[in-house]
């Protein structure tokens, strides 16, 4: 695809998607500590507290899913009338969590905000498919993981200070926020020479080496949420202490953000493929010795090979989506399996905790292996449908 980053406006439109997206995703990368707050001050149990996360999570998928389903509507409307119609609605939610007192309607908003911020993902994914969509994905990663880092203090302050209302306001306030940042995304997919017409790339079906692509990275999430969401109770299985997992997995965190800022300095200049091969040995390797080597002094080795192989992973993952398919709906729908995907691995582990977790480390091994298997097979298809088109022309050429 053309890069459009080389001008100040798609530069420009590139930023405000990331931020945008950073936004919409602001309570999933907050999550334990927001789950924290939501549970004390609204009195909430464990399982209250997990329906509460489905509710927004469930949201997201929604709002990402509508917009891939929905190309017709998203073409009527626009991209930049689409991600101000899904921030009014983020902004409306959160807004009405500070009133309801009861669960039921609680969820029923956080639902709501969910769907504003999944519609706001799903756009910003197709913009990134403009361009050299694994470095933007990079960029978009990296300033995630900063501002929900430096988020979770911030809004842990504002609940001591003012309650959930002031938490509300706050993601009210970041929701309003994107909404102003909309009006600097493109209003529609760009239209070139060296790519087929966006028009038709926006209305189009999702091919079925698209949908094997997709179902990729659905199982990459599926590994990922499993063994990501038990990483703290390993630590301690293994003879850490709470507070040293605590420590460890912030710095796990923090080196992750390396992996996607190099990843997004080199681009796809080195392909798909080899970057692909890559990431999934190493992701594969650090799960391998999380189920074979238990001592805590390897515990942060492991963590650290773990996260910067799946920040490695995801941009190139994203690129392979984007050239088997070329279509928006293709791209928004890599959001909604990223989301589904990690919202069904921790809860297929729930059934399989053992005392050494080997059953969640094998059940990360084998999503790994169905990922991989997958997106090769897409790109495999992907490379025959083009050759045979290739032949094709060359037939039509000669037949003229």
């Amino acid at each position: 695809m053309t890069n459009k980053t080389s001008t100040g406006r798609g530069l420009i439109s590139v930023v405000a998607a990331s931020l945008i997206g950073a936004i919409c995703n602001l309570i999933l990368n907050t999550m334990p500590a927001y789950l924290a707050v939501l549970a004390r001050e609204r009195g909430l149990t464990e399982s209250q507290s997990g329906l509460s996360a489905m509710a927004d999570v469930g949201g997201l998928a929604i709002g990402t899913i509508a917009c891939a389903m929905l190309p017709w509507l998203i073409e009527r409307l626009n991209w930049r009338r689409t991600v101000f119609c899904g921030m009014v609605l983020m902004v409306v939610g959160n807004l009405l969590s500070m009133s309801t007192t009861s669960l039921a309607p609680f969820m029923v908003v956080r639902v709501l905000a969910g769907i504003g911020a999944g519609i706001g993902i799903a756009i910003v994914y197709a913009t990134f498919a403009e361009g050299d969509s694994a470095r933007e994905l990079s960029f978009f990663n990296a300033g995630q993981l900063g501002i929900g880092a430096a988020a979770i203090p911030v809004f842990s302050s504002l609940a001591q200070a003012y309650g959930l209302s002031g938490l509300y306001v706050a993601f009210a306030g970041a929701a309003v926020m994107a909404l102003l940042l909309s009006f600097l995304i493109p209003r529609n997919p760009s239209v070139n020479a060296s790519h087929t017409t966006h028009a038709v790339q926006l209305t189009a079906k999702v091919s079925a080496e698209g949908w094997v692509a997709i179902t990729s990275v659905f199982f990459f999430f599926v590994a990922v949420g499993a063994i990501y969401s038990y990483l703290g109770y390993m630590g301690v299985a293994w003879g850490l202490s709470e507070a040293t997992v605590e420590s460890d997995i912030s710095i796990m965190l923090f080196v992750s953000m390396g992996a996607a800022i190099l990843v997004a300095a080199a681009g796809s200049r080195f392909g798909i493929g080899k970057p692909l091969l890559l990431g999934f040995a190493g992701l594969i390797a650090s799960i391998v010795l999380f189920l074979v080597y238990k001592p805590s002094s390897g515990y942060l080795a492991s963590g650290v090979l773990f996260g910067i192989s799946m920040n490695f992973i995801m941009p190139f993952h994203f690129a392979a989506v984007n050239k088997v398919d070329g279509s928006s709906s293709a791209a928004m729908l890599v959001s909604s399996a990223t989301l589904v995907g990690f919202a069904v691995g921790p809860a297929i582990a729930g059934y399989l905790v053992t005392p050494d977790f080997g059953l969640i480390n094998m059940l990360g091994i084998a999503a790994c292996l169905a990922a991989l298997v997958l997106i090769f097979v897409a790109l495999k298809m992907h490379a025959r449908r083009s050759q045979f088109g290739a032949r094709g022309r060359s037939a039509s050429v000669v037949l003229a």
